[in-house]
């Protein structure tokens, strides 16, 4: 079994590799691990707890959790809400948008992002 802390991990040993050995593939990886993580991240937090007693429909269920976040009033959450969602975006563009060039720093970015989503705005 892993956690999302595992994925985040994962994805900081990619960043400490060599820029040069950072290819775009591996860029995208980055970007996709740093997305889940922060992801699974909310989903075993208390505010994943809510959304699951809230009965919230499941079909589509990152675009759902998305927007259950989006309708609580509380700031913590609402930056959250904000981070993993700019990380969904891109981590759609690096695992569906194949001609699409992902841009240099864009994977040290979203590893920053998820970090900072997890250790602190909403900690576990």
């Amino acid at each position: 079994m892993i956690t999302a802390r595992d994925l985040l991990l994962e994805a900081k040993h990619l960043l400490a590799l060599p820029q040069s050995t950072r290819t775009e593939t591996r860029r995208r990886t980055i970007i996709s691990r740093s997305y889940y993580a922060a992801y699974h991240h909310l989903q075993a937090h208390e505010i994943g707890e809510r959304y699951r007693r809230s009965g919230t429909e499941k079909t589509g269920m990152h675009r759902a959790f998305l927007n259950y976040l989006g309708s609580i009033r509380d700031p913590d959450v609402n930056y959250a809400h904000r981070i993993l969602n700019d990380l969904y975006e891109w981590r759609v563009r690096a695992d569906y948008w194949l001609r699409y060039t992902v841009p240099v720093g864009t994977d040290q970015q979203c590893w920053e992002d998820a970090e900072t989503l997890m250790l602190e705005i909403l900690p576990a």
